[in-house]
């Protein structure tokens, strides 16, 4: 594999490697802060749902405050309770008894016992105040110090109702508190009803007791879905502490529970936000909150029965709690475009590491190919070359020492040219000095130092062989 190649492929592991852990710790950062994000949006979304309940709450106390200070119910009840205020202890509890009893025998509306107490000035009142928002008014009643209701918009089951737990939940002893029934079901106005109970004094005299059933189906609904519609990252809920939904979008009130998974956690704290995996093992950022009643109205009281002869699926755990719970898909989608959007730039930062990998291998192979090359010319004897390069530090370090051994090769070996050639031109004189001590300048035939010299050799293999040895001379004159 070419060097180039090599480098490109060891840059781009190291920078994959690399990229990786980067392209990780990227991931688990973004998600870290979007989960920080959608936290902080389940927590003020809990809130905005639970100030929403508690202004309500307001506007309820509001409505009874005003409705109760009516003159017209203040004179009708101290002229009731003068009357029984007559009658001794055992003879008013009798008499109390007595007409419940006819009040709840009585199926004839228009019975004159009837139409004297729901046609009289008071309830007239009372019908006036509930025409006024039909919608949002269920019954409203008014009784005396002794529980006998002496006003009424409607014919309820029972006239007397001192006995009754809201009744004493709101006169508590003396010490009056604002009490929320929370009755769930009403027979009588066919849906959820949330009465709203005070007790009524003249000069710290306790003279009675009024009560407003308010329909908060439709009004808690519609709160539900405008924030829905406001906020489609989630779903806001009204729930019991037991996950009895009162209020849901698409969800009819009492009748479906939340999951289980949130339900433990209810049961476990008061207030939270955070994750949880419900039964059907998606993850969910949830925010719980109970609606503080102390924080609505110092003397406030939310509770209830869980059934009773007018109402059922009522509860005394004298709580509401406010849910927002996002969809799981927010979660997924978080995930899922994190990964995604990472992935892209890791591949986008990988085939750019790459290319950058690839053109730096080429920038730091040529100078080496380039000096492979200059080897070979050397190798074969090619000293006159140009070893130069424009690369820096150990590259070009390595370059200026190859230029010097070049250099120092070239010296030597024309040295050794010289030496040649010198050597070669002695051999030549001492050939031709040899000839010329050795001949006849002017015949170019063997002079006496070659005879002397031929003679004694073949002389000498004469006498070592045993073999006879002739002379001949010629004397050659005037040639």
């Amino acid at each position: 594999m070419k060097l180039k190649y090599k480098f490109m492929l060891l840059s781009g592991i190291n920078s994959f490697a690399l990229l990786i852990v980067l392209i990780t710790l990227f991931s688990i950062i973004s998600i870290n802060n979007r989960n920080k994000e959608i936290e902080k949006v389940t927590n003020d979304n809990v809130a905005l749902l639970t100030q929403m309940v508690e202004h309500e709450f307001h506007h309820f106390i509001s409505l009874v405050e005003v409705v109760s200070s009516s003159d017209l119910i203040e004179s009708k009840l101290v002229e009731s309770n003068d009357i029984y205020d007559l009658l001794s202890t055992t003879d008013r509890n009798t008499e109390i008894m007595d007409l419940n009893t006819t009040w709840m025998n009585t199926t004839d509306i228009e019975d004159p016992f009837i139409q004297d107490i729901l046609q009289n000035e008071l309830s007239l009142y009372l019908n006036s105040v509930q025409q006024t928002e039909d919608h949002l008014y269920g019954e409203i009643f008014v009784t005396n110090k002794y529980g006998v209701m002496i006003g009424s918009t409607k014919k309820l089951t029972t006239l007397a109702h001192a006995d009754k737990y809201w009744w004493q939940g709101s006169y508590n002893d003396g010490d009056s508190v604002i009490f929320f029934d929370d009755r769930g079901y009403d027979d009588s106005v066919g849906e959820v009803v949330l009465g709203v109970v005070k007790s009524i004094y003249i000069d710290n005299e306790f003279i009675g007791v009024i009560k407003i059933n308010i329909k908060v189906t439709g009004m808690l609904n519609e709160h539900i879905m405008h924030m829905n519609s406001i906020v489609d990252t989630g779903e806001f809920v009204i729930s019991r502490p037991n996950g009895n939904i009162i209020s849901k979008e698409g969800v009819t009130p009492l009748t479906e529970m939340l999951n289980e998974s949130l339900i433990n956690k209810m049961e476990e704290q008061e207030s939270f936000v955070g994750k949880i995996k419900f039964s059907n093992s998606k993850n969910y950022y949830v925010g719980i909150k109970i609606v503080d009643m102390s924080e609505i109205e110092e003397e406030s009281v939310l509770g209830g029965s869980s059934s009773s002869i007018d109402h059922e699926d009522g509860s005394s755990d004298g709580e509401w709690v406010a849910v927002y719970i996002t969809k799981s898909t927010i979660l997924d989608d978080t995930m899922r475009s994190t990964i995604l959007y990472t992935s892209i730039i890791g591949l986008v930062l990988i085939s750019g590491v790459l290319v950058l990998s690839y053109f730096e291998g080429v920038s730091f192979s040529n100078p080496i190919v380039k000096l492979q090359g200059y080897t070979t010319k050397l190798s074969e004897g090619i000293y006159d070359i140009d070893i130069s390069t424009t690369a820096k530090g150990e590259i070009g370090d390595l370059y200026s020492d190859f230029d010097n051994l070049a250099h120092e090769l070239k010296t030597s070996t024309t040295s050794i040219k010289n030496l040649k050639t010198e050597i070669d031109t002695r051999k030549k004189v001492e050939t031709k000095l040899s000839i010329i001590s050795q001949t006849d300048e002017l015949t170019q035939i063997y002079n006496r130092r070659a005879f002397n010299t031929y003679f004694e050799k073949y002389l000498h293999m004469a006498s070592r062989n045993d073999t006879q040895l002739g002379v001949v001379i010629f004397d050659l004159d005037d040639f």
